[in-house]
């Protein structure tokens, strides 16, 4: 107890500069945690994004009659997944709006959906002839609870929900996955009157000679269902346009670089008084001998003990309130971000005592004792 409270008492000996410098550092911490969550989190979802890209992929760009070129595209097309995308929307009548959603029409491998739970429609045999959907965690919430079962409703369709899409990150949140065999009759006329679809075939097994093998029999079974169809197809190579560089959250770290910019000027500025105030401490220690050096390395110890002590005091604070941080300050403490933060916490030591050491190291003891 006498340690704890001599600790305190030699903490706080000069009160309002170490106030001052924890309170900096705690708004530091706090803007650090939020910068790196968001950074690891837009990462994560970047990562999700690019693993969900198939390996091979050709785009076929259709513009139809009206008539139904959908529902025998995947005849005798035998490799790779035929999914319809692009701006295909739906409207869900529980959350009153319209929603973009995918379609599977083929699948022959393994698809990229993350589950959280439930399966894809169209992957088991129970699913074929019934109204079934899987959608994101977002989607999900509104859904209605019937015996047991939830139900989402799409263009005037009850569906069955048989898979909620969901991961670490909020990638898969707000998608809608529907398959051609599971499909109600309503939902497919909206479709079909859109007249514009873009058509994926897409494999991370085949060749990409074997998947233009495979597009061709797609082309065929929409030019027999069509034959006023108008069908332009390229290879995909990308990884799309929504790269790290561009996402909302590269754009939000940068307020919080900001803001750890400003706490760091601040503990510049806070050095400063705090080597002012203990000029006379310095001027009396020189006199007893206390070298240049081991005056720096005093100096560097008890900033680095006011740096931990600020450490120490908002991870309890955080605990405390573990919830209101997550929500209102997207403020995650984990072992790799508290890992980042040692290397971030070594870089602010080493530059908030640098005009400490310099004045040191300028300092005479007649200069120390000056009264200004």
């Amino acid at each position: 107890m006498i340690t704890i409270k001599a600790f305190i008492t030699k903490l706080f000996r000069y009160r309002l500069v170490s106030i001052c410098f924890i309170v900096g550092q705690l708004i530091a911490y706090i803007t650090i945690f939020g910068a790196l969550q968001i950074y690891n989190s837009a990462m994560m979802k970047e990562n999700e994004r690019k693993d969900a890209i198939y390996n091979y992929r050709i785009i076929a760009k259709v513009s139809a009659s009206g008539k139904d070129i959908l529902s025998q595209a995947n005849n005798n097309v035998s490799k790779g997944n035929i999914l319809l995308s692009g701006k295909m929307s739906v409207t869900c009548e529980e959350l009153n709006s319209a929603f973009r959603a995918e379609m599977l029409l083929k699948t022959s491998e393994e698809l990229p959906y993350k589950l959280v739970s439930g399966h894809i429609p169209g992957t088991q045999q129970s699913d074929y002839g019934k109204k079934v959907v899987a959608v994101g965690r977002n989607k999900y919430k509104s859904a209605i609870d019937k015996n047991g079962k939830k139900y989402l409703t799409f263009c005037m369709e009850e569906y069955e929900i048989v898979g909620i899409l969901g991961s670490e990150t909020d990638y898969w949140d707000d998608k809608i996955v529907f398959h051609i065999n599971c499909i109600g009759e309503k939902t497919l006329n909206h479709i079909l009157n859109m007249t514009e679809y873009e058509i994926h075939i897409e494999s991370n097994n085949c060749t990409i000679d074997e998947l233009k093998e495979q597009y061709n029999t797609l082309y065929i079974n929409i030019i027999n269902a069509d034959n006023m169809a108008s069908v332009n197809a390229s290879i995909d190579v990308s990884e799309g346009n929504k790269t790290i560089s561009t996402t909302y959250a590269k754009e939000n770290i940068k307020v919080n670089y900001i803001v750890y910019v400003f706490c760091l000027v601040n503990n510049i500025i806070i050095s400063y008084f705090w080597i002012i105030s203990r000029r006379k401490e310095i001027a009396v220690r020189q006199t007893f001998g206390y070298s240049k050096l081991r005056l720096i390395g005093m100096l560097v110890k008890d900033m680095t003990v006011m740096i931990i002590t600020a450490l120490v005091l908002f991870i309890t604070v955080y605990l405390l309130g573990k919830g209101w941080f997550n929500e209102y300050l997207n403020v995650y403490i984990k072992l790799e971000t508290l890992g980042e933060l040692a290397g971030i916490l070594i870089i602010t030591t080493i530059i908030s005592v640098i005009y400490p050491i310099y004045r040191v190291m300028k300092m005479q003891n007649a200069q120390a004792v000056r009264v200004d």
